[in-house]
């Protein structure tokens, strides 16, 4: 029996071992499109939305490195992995709530019936996080909203493309 559960212990271990190195490479592939995508539009955030002539957007790339790199430092990485699905509950929510504000102004063929779809989502998640989460993983998913909101108020209005004659 103990050898049996000395085995399963090294089981479980390496499958988490692997989870948690995809988490690491999801997040090195998808933050900095979300950097870049946020920096993009209307206003300007520090050059994030930048491509490189291969398609990379290099400083929200640089970014993510050093943003990745200060929670394995400061913390643990279970804390990085806690940030990491508060961060996909967070993208849930905010999908929800954009498709309630849609369907409620009636934008892009949606009626306010289909705000109902987004009750479910909105409700598990933040059940999720208020029951789910340790008070310092609030706390950093916290600072981390509340950094998004202040880089939010940092970027600048995109200048307008010159117009070109022909």
């Amino acid at each position: 029996v103990h050898r049996a559960r000395a085995g399963l212990e090294r089981l479980v271990g390496a499958g988490t071992s692997v989870s948690a190195l995809g988490i690491c490479v999801g997040m090195m592939v998808t933050t900095p499109r979300y950097l870049s995508a946020l920096a993009a539009g209307e206003r300007s955030l520090f050059g994030l939305e930048r491509m490189s002539a291969s398609g990379v957007p290099m400083r929200a790339l640089a970014v993510t490195w050093a943003l990745v790199l200060g929670f394995v430092n400061l913390g643990d990485l279970s804390e990085l992995f806690a940030l990491s699905a508060i961060a996909v509950l967070m993208q849930f929510g905010v999908t929800a709530a954009a498709l309630a504000v849609l369907s409620l102004r009636r934008e892009r063929n949606l009626r306010p019936v289909h705000a109902l779809l987004a009750v479910p989502t909105l409700v598990l998640g933040l059940t999720l996080v208020a029951f789910g989460a340790s008070a310092r993983e609030a706390a950093v998913a916290s600072v981390a909203v509340l950094a998004g909101l202040a880089l939010m108020r940092l970027s600048r209005p995109r200048e307008p493309a010159p117009v070109r004659l022909p």
